[in-house]
């Protein structure tokens, strides 16, 4: 399967909530970068997305361009959702960048501005700061706590 329609495949799975199938285009070692939970790799990575999947009830994402190569790859897409603990509608502006090698994604490093994100999320009164170090740094360790008590009550599919 080519590098590009893997990255397809990939966003298909997620905007159908398909953890499972997702995982299987991501290496064993896998190493993932997001702006929410920071660097995590193997299992863990793939538990992120597991977890997304099953706690992101109105997801939609609009792929806006792929491009690959033998080794790399790029994917420009919109995400939308909805935050359940406060109502509010999210919608981010991601890029995305892959390798690969022998047909899977080793490391993934997805990019957005982690301040829109906190305004959408949390309004515009937690967006005025959302752009500091404290809150990158408490939304990641929400994020990481809430990641630790997924992996110790499901398993991995």
């Amino acid at each position: 399967m080519k590098n590009t329609q893997i990255l397809k495949n990939f966003y298909k799975a997620f905007n159908s909530a398909d953890a499972k199938t997702m995982h299987s285009f991501y290496s064993d070692d896998i190493k993932f970068e997001d702006p929410a939970i920071g660097k995590i790799k193997g299992d863990k990575a793939k538990y992120w997305w597991q977890f997304l999947c099953e706690n992101s009830v109105d997801l939609s994402i609009k792929i806006e361009e792929i491009k690959t190569d033998d080794e790399k790859g790029i994917a420009i897409w919109t995400n939308h959702y909805t935050v359940e603990e406060t109502g509010n509608q999210v919608s981010l502006n991601i890029v995305s960048k892959f390798y690969f090698e022998n047909g899977l994604i080793t490391k993934h490093v997805d990019e957005y501005d982690i301040k829109s994100f906190v305004k959408q999320a949390f309004g515009s009164a937690a967006g005025i700061i959302g752009g500091s170090f404290l809150v990158k740094k408490t939304v990641r360790m929400q994020s990481e706590k809430l990641l630790k008590k997924y992996i110790e009550k499901y398993e991995l599919l």
